[in-house]
């Protein structure tokens, strides 16, 4: 009990730390992990529901793993090369503050990965201007955190849900095939809901409420044009 107490806190200082130095670094991992439990939140919700047949989970249950690993994947991938973006922005002198314009005049970078261009920029602000050390760092890890947290709203918002979209039509229309209904109505694929299928469910909804026509109700001694 006490080693895990101890892990517990040393992964707990780790995140804290990190969340100091590398703000951009901390949001997508905390971001990631919150993927990765929502993927298992989901499949145990499906796991545990007795009111699912254990033919619909054998469909569902793969197909909300891979959804998750395509959640996973598409945001951390797509967030890492948003907040690299940013980094190069500052590193490749596009946008940098006007204090540390006059001391870059002459660095040019020779690397093209982030990590080797980030040493170069330091190296060389250590040299010519120390005292904006700090500044520099902010710069780079500012912009990186813009980026992103624009990187992750596109990856969560629009990119993610179309290719997670398209996959699982696929993975559909596969799984009907291997069972043998080739010919079978595939349920179309909602972004909120799933895959429901809405016409069972149809006497359960509340149907909209119907107009009449204004002029046939009132009555002719009313005086009123409609």
């Amino acid at each position: 009990m006490n080693k895990l107490m101890l892990f517990g806190k040393q992964l707990l200082d780790k995140a804290c730390e990190q969340g100091v130095n590398n703000r951009a670094a901390f949001l997508k991992n905390v971001s990631t992990v919150g993927w990765v439990l929502s993927c298992l939140a989901q499949v145990g919700a499906i796991i545990i529901n007795d009111k699912i047949p254990s033919k619909e989970k054998k469909f569902l249950i793969p197909q909300e793993i891979m959804e998750g690993v395509v959640n996973v994947a598409l945001f951390w991938c797509l967030t890492s090369r948003a907040t690299d973006w940013g980094r190069k922005l500052v590193l490749t002198k596009k946008f940098i503050p006007k204090s540390l314009a006059p001391h870059l005049k002459d660095f040019k970078p020779k690397s093209f990965k982030v990590e080797k261009l980030q040493q170069e920029f330091f190296n060389h602000v250590r040299k010519t201007c120390p005292n904006n050390f700090a500044e520099a760092h902010n710069a780079i890890e500012g912009i990186g955190l813009i980026t992103s947290i624009i990187g992750s709203v596109v990856a969560c918002n629009l990119v993610t849900p179309i290719i997670r979209n398209k996959l699982a039509s696929i993975y559909q229309t596969w799984k009907l095939k291997k069972q043998g209904k080739p010919n079978e109505q595939r349920l179309d694929i909602n972004e909120k809901f799933g895959n429901v299928d809405f016409k069972k469910y149809e006497q359960q909804f509340v149907k909209r409420p119907v107009f009449r026509d204004t002029a046939s109700i009132l009555p002719p001694s009313s005086g009123l044009k409609i």
